[in-house]
């Protein structure tokens, strides 16, 4: 047999060998839907109830890749897999041992980065966050706050949190946090409903809360409000 006959051979069993493995893994996710589990759980694992992630699908489903043949993953799969990633942190292995998303560890990567990228857009950002710029807006967000909490004058509840990140290969020290990891310390701000308002990922780990908020355009702006109000925050 000829060294060619040989090469070819093996490319065909190969081919075969890495067609059958993404039919399996089809198969395994079609039978593991995690629309069917109970709602309790399907939020702990994504962290959204499943009417918001089929609202979220049919948002991105423009700027998300369509399958095109029966192996490829369905827009669905594909941001639950990101959803699960954001929701625990961990990383492409872990996720990609998940019954219900059962995918390569590339795959997992590259859906990821798909979902994030579409996700994160100036126009999605500016649709879902949104500061209370106006009186009658910033009138709402005290109202409610006070309805359930018993609070007046409440505009929003502020706290830092460290998010992990790979190890930089420039100016490490800024992202070393006190927690011992790198990572960004990211401002968050939410309303009464715990619906983000404001979010600033610009500064590294090492960079205190305190900081952060003073060099922040918000607190000017709220200085500046003729109106008495405040946002929470633990010290």
């Amino acid at each position: 047999m000829s060294d060619e006959l040989i090469i070819f051979e093996f490319l065909e069993y190969d081919n075969e060998i890495n067609t059958e493995r993404k039919q399996r893994r089809r198969f395994i996710r079609e039978q593991s839907d995690p629309f069917s589990l109970e709602d309790t759980e399907f939020i702990r694992r994504y962290r959204l109830s499943k009417e918001l992630v089929i609202n979220l699908c049919a948002e991105l489903q423009p700027m998300i890749k369509k399958p095109t043949k029966s192996t490829d993953l369905s827009i669905e799969t594909k941001v639950l897999t990101a959803l699960s990633f954001y929701a625990t942190g961990s990383y492409q292995r872990p996720i990609g041992d998940i019954t219900a998303h059962s995918m390569a560890q590339q795959t997992v990567s590259a859906v990821i980065a798909e979902v994030t990228r579409c996700i994160d857009t100036p126009a999605m950002r500016r649709k879902y966050i949104s500061f209370p710029n106006s009186l009658e807006e910033r009138n709402k967000v005290r109202t409610r706050f006070y309805q359930k909490f018993n609070f007046p004058g409440i505009l929003g509840c502020i706290d830092c949190t460290q998010v992990a990140i790979i190890r930089p290969s420039q100016n490490e020290e800024r992202f070393y946090c006190r927690k011992h990891y790198h990572s960004l310390n990211v401002q968050l701000i939410c309303d009464a409903d715990m619906n983000i308002t404001s979010v600033d990922a610009s500064y590294g780990g090492a960079t205190h809360d305190s900081f952060i908020w003073n060099v922040h355009p918000l607190k000017l702006f709220l200085e500046n409000l003729d109106e008495t109000t405040w946002l929470l925050g633990k010290n």
